[in-house]
């Protein structure tokens, strides 16, 4: 819908459809909803319905951006919900074990520790390798410190290491410049694995 108003929004092919009732349903809706476009298309739908899901909807308490609108802000009241209870009940999900560990200061020594911790007991958790395993840090500099701290011990490990990150280097200056370096690596390490598991000659 976005390259649709985007690309006719200057001819007749949105016009038909302006003053009709019509049902919008979008997916992940937490996602790309508080733009200018959200606020464009109910203006330009006026008296359309718009239905949102998402699994992670936006609330007060863990809304990452200041000004960010909730979900109920952007699509008013809930009209159903399905709860991970829910989830449980029906069997569509298997239930999760949760460990605590004594909290450390933030420095090196302690990734380090963090990273043995996981390669000791990583065959035992995923049943010898039955299962992947994902590894979720706070920001850009923890998962380049990480990643590297994997790397480094590969004599120590079986494992296919591979890192992500959807957050942008808007700032041009020396720490990002530095960052982007670090994922020029890294992506270039992860395109070989993928290419390798999907037998792909680079």
């Amino acid at each position: 819908m976005h390259s649709l108003i985007n690309k006719y929004k200057n001819e007749d092919f949105l016009k038909k459809y302006k003053n009709e009732k019509m049902f919008f349903i979008i997916d992940e809706c937490h996602r790309p909803q508080q733009g200018e476009m959200h606020e464009n298309m109910i203006k330009y739908f006026y008296g359309s319905y718009f239905f949102g899901f998402t699994g992670t909807p936006i609330f007060e308490k863990n809304k990452l951006i200041k000004n960010a609108k909730t979900t109920k802000e952007l699509f008013n009241k809930c009209i159903h919900e399905y709860r991970f209870s829910n989830a449980l009940k029906d069997k569509f999900v298997i239930d999760y074990n949760v460990e605590y560990y004594r909290k450390t200061k933030n420095n090196s020594t302690c990734k380090e520790e963090v990273v043995k911790k996981i390669l000791n007991s990583y065959h035992d958790l995923t049943q010898n390798k039955k299962y992947n395993a994902l590894f979720a840090v706070s920001n850009i500099d923890d998962l380049i410190e990480y990643y590297n701290i994997f790397k480094n011990k590969e004599n120590e490990h079986d494992l296919k290491i591979a890192a992500i990150c959807s957050e942008h280097f808007n700032s041009e200056n020396e720490k990002n410049d530095d960052k982007r370096e670090a994922f020029k690596s890294i992506k270039v390490i992860f395109i070989k694995i993928l290419a390798k598991k999907q037998k792909i000659n680079l």
